[in-house]
């Protein structure tokens, strides 16, 4: 009994430690395109990057998240229908929603995730 026992709690945590092949990071939940960037100070913001830079996503990310709002407009009737811009970034649009957001220029991608 106590070997059964044993055996279905290892299998328990085994099966919880181990990610299936093809698991999201849960701090990385964007596609494979993207770089992981680390994150932002102590925040708990995970940066991703896609045709750019992780120095340069992080910037960015870091403005739209930190900076003083004199700085960052928003656009749009209400936070989850709208999109800001950054002064120091032009041509930059950003978005955010629970657990995350991103900006994009073109092709560039910062995103970023806050799970």
């Amino acid at each position: 009994m106590r070997r059964a026992l044993f055996g279905l709690v290892l299998a328990a945590f085994l099966g919880s430690a181990v990610a299936p092949a093809g698991a999201t990071n849960v701090h990385y939940p964007y596609g494979p395109e993207y770089r992981h960037c680390g994150e932002l100070g102590n925040s708990s913001i995970y940066v991703s990057a896609d045709g750019l830079t992780c120095t340069h996503a992080r910037l960015i990310i870091s403005e739209f998240r930190f900076a003083p709002r004199d700085r960052v407009h928003h656009h749009g009737p209400e936070n989850y229908t709208g999109w800001w811009t950054l002064e120091r970034y032009p041509g930059w649009k950003c978005h955010e929603g629970t657990g995350g957001g991103g900006c994009e220029k073109g092709s560039q991608q910062a995103a970023f995730s806050t799970l």
